[in-house]
C-alpha cells in the first residue's frame, strides 16, 4: 500500500526504487563492509533499508537515530537502550532467537529472561555496564550480522562514547559484520564518517554510497495515481496538479497526502490544505530543532530560510541579511551559515542558486512559522 505512512518493510510496497534496491541488495550479497544510504528527508531511505534487509533474510540490528533529532546530547544509557530495543525486536523475527540468545549468554552487563525471550542491557554500576562492541562481536561469532544505523549522524551527539571507533574496529577485525548507515543531513553524516578527517576512525575505509533522489514529475504523478487506485480514491486532475506543485517530488509528502485522503475517504482541496498546514508545522519544528544550540546565529538562519523561500544567488542572500541587520556582513559569515544549512539538509545548491530542499519548509516560511 503506497498511501501508508509507516516505513515500508516489503519490496512490493516500494515505488520506483528498482535501481536503489538492486544496488543495496547487491552490496549486501557481496558483503561490502560499509554501505551508506544518502537522501534528503522523506525520500524513502528507511523504507528502502527495511525492505531490503527483510528480503535478504540476514540477521540485523537497527539503531534509530531519528528519535534523537533536536537533542544536543545523547547518553551512553540511551545508546544501550536503543541497542536493547533492537536486540529484542530481532528476537521476535523467526529463526534468530536461538542464535542470539546463545551468543549473548554470559556477556558482562547482559541479562536474559526466559521463557519470554527478552534481553536487558545493564548501564550501572560500572562493573555491570554492557559494552555495545562486545555485544555485536558476540553475535557475529555465530554468523553474519548487519548493523543498520538510521540517521547515523545523530549518534555524533553521544557524550563520552565515540561510536565511530567501534564501527572502525568492526570494519577492520570482524568480517561477519556489515554496517549500513543512512543520513538525511548529508554533510553531518559525512562529518560523522570522517570523510575529510584523516584522524577520524573511519577515514579511508571503502564504502558503497547509494543516493535517493526526489521523484521526477512523471514518477510523482504515477505514484499518486497508483496509490489512489490501491486506496479506492479518485484524485481530480486539477487537484493532482496542485499536489505535484506543493510536494515537489518528495515521496514522503506525497504519501502523507495520500494517507490523509485515505483517512478522510476523499481527495479534495480541504484535505490538501490541512496536509499543507500540518506539513509546514512539522517542517518548522524540524528547523527549530536544528536551531537548538545555535541560538547565537538563530536570527541569521531564519533570515536565510525566509529569503530562500524563493531561489536566490549568493549575493542576493547576503544582501537580504544586510538589509535585515542594517549593516554590512562579511561574506564568509554568510557562506558558513549557508553551508551549515546545506549540511543539515535544509538547503540545496542547484548550479548558482540556493533553494530550500523541502517544499513544506518553504510553505512554513511563507506562513510566518520561521
Amino acid at each position: 500500500m503506497y498511501f501508508d505512512e509507516a516505513p515500508k518493510s516489503r519490496l512490493e510496497d516500494l515505488y520506483d526504487f528498482e535501481e536503489q534496491v538492486r544496488e543495496l541488495r547487491t552490496s549486501i550479497r557481496r558483503r561490502n563492509r560499509l554501505i551508506v544510504l544518502l537522501g534528503l528527508r522523506r525520500t524513502g531511505k528507511t523504507s528502502l533499508l527495511l525492505s531490503c534487509l527483510n528480503a535478504e533474510k540476514v540477521p540485523y540490528l537497527l539503531l534509530d537515530g531519528r528519535v534523537f533529532a533536536g537533542r544536543q546530547v545523547i547518553t551512553r544509557e540511551e545508546l544501550l537502550r536503543q541497542l536493547e530495543s533492537s536486540l529484542n525486536e530481532a528476537l521476535s523475527r523467526a529463526g534468530f532467537a536461538r542464535r542470539f540468545l546463545g551468543a549473548l549468554r554470559g556477556l558482562r552487563g547482559v541479562e536474559l529472561s526466559l521463557p519470554h525471550l527478552r534481553v536487558s542491557l545493564g548501564w550501572a554500576p560500572p562493573s555491570r555496564v554492557a559494552d555495545p562492541l562486545e555485544v555485536i562481536k558476540a553475535l557475529a561469532r555465530r554468523g553474519r550480522l548487519i548493523l543498520a544505523i538510521d540517521e547515523a549522524q545523530e549518534f555524533g551527539k553521544l557524550a563520552g562514547y565515540d561510536l565511530t571507533g567501534p564501527l572502525a574496529h568492526l570494519y577492520d577485525y570482524v568480517p561477519n559484520v556489515q554496517v549500513i548507515v543512512t543520513g538525511s543531513k548529508v554533510g553531518l553524516l559525512r562529518d560523522f564518517l570522517g570523510e575529510e578527517n584523516p584522524r577520524a576512525p573511519l577515514y579511508g575505509r571503502f564504502r558503497v554510497e547509494i543516493e535517493l533522489p526526489h521523484l521526477g514529475e512523471r514518477e510523482a504523478r504515477e505514484f499518486l495515481e497508483r496509490g489512489a487506485e490501491q486506496a479506492g480514491l479518485r484524485i481530480p486532475p486539477d487537484l493532482q496538479e496542485e499536489v505535484l506543485r506543493e510536494m515537489d517530488g518528495i515521496i514522503g509528502w506525497l504519501t502523507f497526502f495520500g494517507a490523509r485522503c485515505r483517512a478522510a475517504g476523499r481527495a479534495d482541496e480541504q484535505v490538501l490544505r490541512r496536509v499543507v498546514e500540518e506539513g509546514a508545522r512539522m517542517a518548522a519544528e524540524e528547523f527549530q530543532n536544528f536551531l537548538v544550540g545555535r541560538e547565537a546565529a538563530a536570527r541569521r538562519y531564519r533570515i536565510l530560510v525566509r529569503r530562500l523561500s524563493e531561489p536566490a544567488r549568493w549575493r542576493e542572500v547576503k544582501e537580504a541579511v544586510e538589509r535585515a541587520e542594517g549593516r554590512g556582513v562579511p561574506g564568509k559569515a554568510v557562506s558558513t551559515l549557508l553551508q551549515k544549512l546545506i549540511d543539515a539538509g535544509f538547503v540545496r545548491r542547484v548550479e548558482e542558486e540556493y533553494r530550500l530542499a523541502d517544499p513544506m519548509l518553504r510553505r512554513a516560511s511563507l506562513m510566518g512559522l520561521i
